[in-house]
């Protein structure tokens, strides 16, 4: 009797034990498996996904990936860095990948690039994989002299520029008609009586650029 007693008690001992370790146990796996997929759902789903919007967002621009910069990032070999402000990303300034076009209209219009060179058009250039560089630097064509990325025929035209005052927005440039009393040569002189004609300024190669500050 004592033997069977012992048993019975021993078995129910154990019983209760297996079903205290089976609730452990559960509470365990629970644990693990819980925190476990808490910590991969939060991860994967939450951190992960929060960094991938955050990627997203900080990466993606228009609808385009972000380029240049102080990384220098790069688009692919289909697609050219185009920048907001027309200056090739010189102040660090960032642009967003644009593909590239497949073909452009037989136009002369002889255009500076970020890469130095003179293209045939802004087409032409992005066609390359380069945008446009109102900075210039590029040697200008015979005849002409540097507006911007573009160019104007010296002695017939002179520079306008508008200085832009919104940020992230590029200065405007063009190509104006001479007034007939410069003659040739002209001077910033005949130009005073243009708008913003007092702030007239010799150009590298014989032409001239007016300046209109933003406002």
């Amino acid at each position: 009797m004592r033997t069977l007693s012992f048993i019975l008690s021993s078995a129910l001992a154990f019983s209760s034990l297996a079903a205290c370790g089976g609730s452990v146990d559960s509470s365990s796996t629970s644990t693990t498996g819980g925190n476990g997929g808490s910590s991969s759902s939060a991860t994967t789903g939450g951190t992960g996904g929060a960094a991938s919007t955050t990627t997203s967002g900080s990466t993606s621009t228009g609808g385009g990936t972000v380029c240049g910069g102080k990384i220098g990032k790069p688009c692919a070999d289909t697609e050219y860095c185009d920048y907001a402000t027309n200056m090739c990303g010189v102040f660090d300034d960032t642009g967003v990948c644009k593909p590239r076009p497949n073909g452009c209209p037989d136009i002369y219009s002889p255009t500076c690039a970020c890469d130095g060179k003179v293209h045939s058009s802004p087409c032409d250039a992005a066609g390359a994989g380069f945008d446009i560089n109102d900075g210039g630097g590029c040697p200008a064509p015979t005849g002409k002299f540097a507006c911007g990325s573009t160019f104007c025929e010296v002695g017939v035209t002179y520079c306008r520029r508008s200085i832009s005052d919104i940020g992230g927005e590029p200065s405007s440039y063009e190509c104006a008609q001479l007034p007939p009393a410069c003659g040739n040569p002209a001077t910033c002189a005949c130009l005073a009586n243009v708008p913003c004609g007092s702030m007239c300024e010799a150009a590298s190669g014989g032409g001239f650029v007016v300046t209109c500050a933003g406002g």
